[in-house]
């Protein structure tokens, strides 16, 4: 087989030609390295001259490098670099170094056996070109010693990393918009929870920020969990972005978003952002994008860290600590480490702007949270190895919030169990086979109590899913450009939900019990068709990536969604690229029963709304929530990103990129209006969703589906919940905002990503920015209702949000002030709709690092503080009223959720102390 595809893919080669070694030893370079660390200097020497150099690293430990200044080769610089340890350098290749003691001996393939590896992970300090040039400049220098890719001599085949976005390891294909955020450049940021983190890039939307779901009627896709967390790239929801944890499936109990707020900071080495469709690597849910987060693997001793953080206007207080253990031995390495979170809750009425919120309203739970995280690799032979890792999450949270009438109390329990466990093996040189299954556990617990109504609700959900995948990838043959590689493979997924809604005292119950399991294929190819050595005119490298998956599920037929990637690159330092790729994403198995639907009844005129639809302002409303149950279909999308990137060998540590994208969501499962709250408000604007004349059967048939619990009657007319005909005679207007297949869904946009860092008298300075432009969005919920924007209103993405940085790093000590930035958008909740202004915020990060070298009960300590929103702005001022779910219609919320927070400053403070 191998053979055969290297014999076609030949076909469509017109050229050969060699990276030679030599060339590259001719090279010289302009250095300024200071003595230190050999460690450091290495990384000093990786970033100057742009090459990789490849070590493990226990060999550096305790080793000191000379300072060296002026013009040399590469293998002259690291010589001298050299020249007071006991190591010796090899070249790889072209453009990668590796460092292994004098005694190190090599098999004939040039790769080490596993069996006398002193440390079972390797340090790249610089990138491929692949990676390297997807990076801001700041990330490469914070996350270049992250990523892993196939060196030769000095790496372990079975080590090489599969970067997001791609299923060959050791490729990033430059065609995606990939960033990747090291856990220290996370901390610059000064975020302390991965929440906090996802709120800060503008490509994500926080419909699941805290309060969202109660203060706006939840966003584009709906209530969301109690309050936890998710990632919701480019605004279609989040169940349309996919959250991997170390590159497998993390979702929900019901296949929905993963609750975000389970994975604790602590225990991330990095976080991989790809903003493009990636449903031909990943299947289901990648439209708008694919968020990885890489777990802690290696760690020599042990290691503890501890932060306490508070809102200095009172109000919120967090609480964290961790304990981390790791060990390397002759064939592999184990890591464990145990967290705990604790934060107190933030009252709405304890901030200016919602002062006359009723009390209590809690923004976000008074929540606590356990964590355990286990990490194994033992190599087994020369050829095989095999890894694992578990992941064990507990959250405990309570919420209360009055609406001045009714008063709710929640109380709910999440547990989440993660195991992951793959087994590799080198069939052939760079030839692999990869097997690997994936379980996910979640249940989550929830009891709520409304104290005027007198009755409790129990809510028991369970979701379980299983992954089985098996693939080969590796080396064709070599090309003008590299190598070229390839993946084929294929798996099982099944998928449970079940859950069970009781209403006390009354013995209401509703029961969900829904599951499903799918089927499927992938291959994909990774052609460099022309490279750099070729000296040809306009084409310094050329770059291809084809991929491809089918699916077939059991319960909603098949999904065919092929990418196709294309990186030019005219000269050394300058890309183009572009991608197509087709999206696909099944219906949450949330959605398919019943326990999704909930009805609100009630008079708008009540609730400071206009009721256009009798003279006497007497209407009764029915607002159905949840999913149509009839006609569920796949929903499918067509991404298109196109972008370049720069990074001049004239401007070193300088990158550019932007990148322009396209989505058509067709048949999107959604809302026919994102904001409940803009249409109640805007009636005529949205008359579609109106029905003034509803027929007494259908209204009694939807009765019929909703779980008695989940009516919510706010004329207190409805004596009995049980009886369909009872409430449905009340009734004169329906209004269906009720999730289903969409029409239209578009978004276009630009992406913006600047970074630079030069050597100054005082230390290091650094500069970045980032922004997303949000050009166009619009939905239609079918093809006879209006088409209308989708951005810049209240619980909607806004046009225009960004952050910029200046950062300095002298010796041990680093430091970094952030804008953050929210434009101006409409209030279209209000009538008349009211401009809402920008939100500018500042965030502070200082940190020291004691050097470790030095003996002392600091070494291996750091201290470091983080500060967000700095000068405690308050967000700008918006008129909103929650009109839907359990806690009421009537909180005046003061500000948008989504696009704001209403913390104030907030000020962390950050122990953490390294024993080796």
């Amino acid at each position: 087989m191998r053979v055969l595809l290297t014999s076609i893919l030949t076909l469509f080669v017109f050229g050969f030609s060699a990276t030679t070694v030599a060339d590259e030893q001719a090279t010289t370079y302009e250095l300024d390295i200071e003595a230190q660390a050999l460690s450091g200097a290495l990384k000093s020497f990786a970033e100057q001259t742009d090459l990789q150099v490849v070590y493990f690293a226990a060999v550096a430990e305790g080793k000191d490098a000379p300072a060296l200044e002026g013009e040399f080769t590469a293998d002259a610089a690291l010589e001298q670099l050299l020249a007071n340890v006991d190591l010796e350098v090899q070249n790889v290749d072209a453009r990668t170094y590796s460092i292994a003691p004098l005694s190190e001996v090599s098999d004939e393939r040039g790769a080490r056996d596993p069996k006398n590896l002193e440390h079972p992970r390797p340090v790249l300090m610089g990138q491929n070109q692949s990676s390297r040039e997807q990076q801001t400049e700041q990330n490469k220098e914070e996350a270049s010693s992250d990523l892993e890719t196939k060196a030769g001599a000095d790496v372990q085949a079975l080590d090489e990393i599969v970067v997001t976005g791609t299923t060959i390891r050791g490729v990033a294909p430059r065609s995606s918009p990939l960033d990747i955020y090291s856990i220290e450049e996370i901390e610059l940021s000064g975020a302390t929870t991965v929440n906090r983190f996802l709120e800060t890039l503008p490509q994500n939307v926080n419909t699941q920020a805290p309060g969202a779901g109660a203060l706006i009627g939840g966003g584009v896709e709906g209530p969301p969990p109690t309050d936890t967390g998710g990632v919701n790239l480019r605004g279609f929801g989040t169940g349309t972005t996919l959250t991997l944890l170390n590159g497998r499936r993390l979702a929900g109990p019901s296949g929905e978003s993963v609750n975000t707020a389970l994975i604790p900071l602590g225990v991330v080495e990095r976080i991989e952002v790809l903003s493009d469709g990636a449903s031909a690597a990943y299947g289901s849910d990648s439209i708008g994008g694919v968020v990885n987060f890489v777990l802690k693997e290696d760690l020599e001793g042990a290691e503890f860290s501890a932060s306490y953080g508070l809102a200095t206007r009172g109000g919120q207080e967090r609480y964290q600590a961790e304990l981390a253990v790791g060990n390397s031995w002759n064939s592999g390495s184990g890591f464990i480490s145990y967290g705990y979170f604790e934060q107190s809750p933030l009252d709405l009425g304890e901030r200016d702007f919602s002062s006359g919120a009723p009390s209590p309203f809690f923004i976000n739970p008074d929540e606590r949270m356990h964590n355990l995280l286990l990490t194994v690799d033992q190599g087994l032979s020369e050829r095989l190895a095999i890894s694992s890792t578990a992941l064990l999450s507990s959250r405990n949270a309570e919420l209360r919030r009055s609406t001045g009438v009714e008063e709710t109390f929640q109380r709910s329990d999440e547990d989440q169990f993660f195991l992951t466990a793959a087994l590799e093996y080198e069939l052939a040189s760079d030839l692999f086979f990869q097997v690997d299954g994936t379980f996910l556990s979640d249940q989550l617990s929830s009891e709520t109590d409304r104290l005027v109504a007198q009755n409790r609700v129990v809510d028991e959900q369970d979701g379980e899913s299983l992954d089985f995948m098996a693939k080969v990838d590796g080396n064709l043959f070599n090309m003008p450009g590299g190598t070229a590689k390839f993946s084929a493979g294929g798996g099982y997924s099944e998928q449970s939900f079940k859950q069970d809604i009781a209403t006390l005292p009354d013995p209401l119950e509703s029961l969900n019990d829904v599951s499903r399991d799918s089927y499927f294929v992938f291959g994909e190819l990774f052609m460099p068709l022309v490279g750099e050595q070729q000296s040809i005119s306009g084409i310094n490298s050329l770059e291809l990536n084809v991929s491809y998956r089918y699916t077939d599920y059991s319960d909603f037929g098949n999904a065919s969604t092929p990418r196709l990637g294309v990186l030019w690159s005219p000269v050394k330092g300058f890309n183009f690229r572009g991608s197509y790729s087709r999206g696909f994403r099944a219906p949450e198995l949330r959605a398919i029963g019943t326990a999704s639907l909930s009805a609100l009844v009630f008079n708008p005129t009540s609730f400071f709304l206009p009721d256009p639809f009798s003279d006497d302002q007497s209407s009764i409303y029915l607002l159905q929530d949840g999913t149509q149950l009839e006609g569920l279909a796949p929903e499918f999308s067509d991404n298109i990103a196109i972008g370049f990137d720069i990074s001049p060998e004239a401007i070193p540590r300088f990158r550019l990129s932007l990148t322009y994208y396209n989505i058509d969501y067709d048949d999107r499962l959604g809302r026919p209006v994102p904001s409940t709250l803009a249409a109640l408000a805007n009636p005529d604007e949205f008359s579609f969703i109106f029905d003034a004349d509803p027929t007494l059967t259908d209204l009694a048939a939807f009765f019929e589906l909703v779980p008695p619990g989940q009516v919510l009657d706010f004329t207190g007319q409805i004596s009995d919940p049980v009886d369909p005909n009872q409430a449905a005679s009340l009734i004169t207007v329906v209004v269906d905002n009720l999730f289903q297949n969409l029409a239209i869904s578009k978004s276009e946009g630009l992406d913006l990503s600047l970074g630079y860092a030069h050597d100054t008298g005082v230390g290091t300075l650094s500069y970045g920015l980032r922004g997303t432009r949000i050009l166009n969005s619009v939905q239609q919920a079918a093809p006879e209702t209006p088409e209308f924007d989708n951005v810049g209103f209240v619980g909607t993405p806004n046009t225009l949000r960004g952050n910029a940085y200046i950062g300095l790093t002298r010796g041990q000590f680093g430091g970094r002030l952030t804008l953050q930035y929210v434009d101006d958008y409409v209030n279209n909740a209000v009538a008349p709709e009211e401009k809402i202004e920008s939100w500018t915020t500042f965030d502070l990060a200082l940190s020291y690092d004691f050097d470790d070298a030095k003996k002392g009960i600091l070494s291996g300590t750091r201290f470091s503080i983080a500060v967000q929103n700095l000068f405690d702005e308050d967000p700008p001022f918006v008129a909103v009223r929650t009109v839907a779910g359990g806690a009421g219609l009537v909180v005046p919320a003061g500000y948008d959720p989504v696009n704001a927070n209403p913390l104030g400053r907030f000020a962390t403070f950050s122990l953490r102390k390294a024993f080796y």
